[in-house]
């Protein structure tokens, strides 16, 4: 959860900085996050985090097919990061470019230098990241099952051979310890 929670901190920070040469002089028109640029990155990102909170509820196969959709979801986020970030893909702000520079889109903006800033690779790696640990938590969730199936409760009661073995007692078959207090935990092993 806090590699999304850091992916989507990430993605509300200035990925890129469009500006102009006007004379000779470089004016930084505008700055758009990640989440201005593509607006399909966000509700991704959620259901990545959706994934997790569900996967985390969930045993069994209902728990390794939630980890497979995240995993399948959050390759899906990472590439289009990708190929939008290499390409420098700024579709999606137009309206705010034509807003900035004063020309309209159908007159073809040119002149416009488009950077790309720290962010928008620190957040990719975190998406890939976010990818790579959805894989490596489907690969290991089978010996979890067999971790927590082999290890006893913490008040040392459990199922040994179909009986029911209390804290107090042992497989040898000595006698029942006498319960101290009158609550009615003891009360029902008394009566047991």
């Amino acid at each position: 959860m806090l590699l999304i929670l850091a992916s989507l901190f990430l993605a509300g920070q200035s990925w890129y900085e469009v500006s102009m040469s006007p004379n000779d002089e470089v004016v930084t028109l505008k700055s758009f996050d990640g989440f201005t640029a593509y607006a399909w990155l966000s509700p991704i990102l959620l259901v990545c985090l959706a994934a997790v909170a569900v996967a985390v509820l969930l045993s069994g196969i209902g728990s390794r097919v939630i980890l497979g959709f995240g995993f399948l979801v959050s390759c899906l986020v990472a590439f289009l990061v990708a190929r939008s970030v290499t390409t420098q893909d700024l579709g999606g702000v137009t309206k705010e470019l034509e807003s900035a520079t004063g020309i309209a889109a159908t007159h073809g903006i040119t002149g416009l230098q488009i950077q790309t800033t720290q962010f928008a690779f620190l957040s990719l790696s975190t998406l890939l990241a976010v990818a790579g640990y959805f894989l490596y938590t489907l690969l290991s969730h089978k010996t979890w099952a067999m971790k927590s199936s082999s290890r006893t409760p913490r008040n040392g009661v459990g199922k040994t051979n179909g009986q029911i073995k209390s804290a107090g007692s042992s497989s040898a078959g000595s006698s029942k310890p006498k319960p101290a207090s009158n609550d009615s935990i003891a009360i029902w092993d008394e009566q047991r």
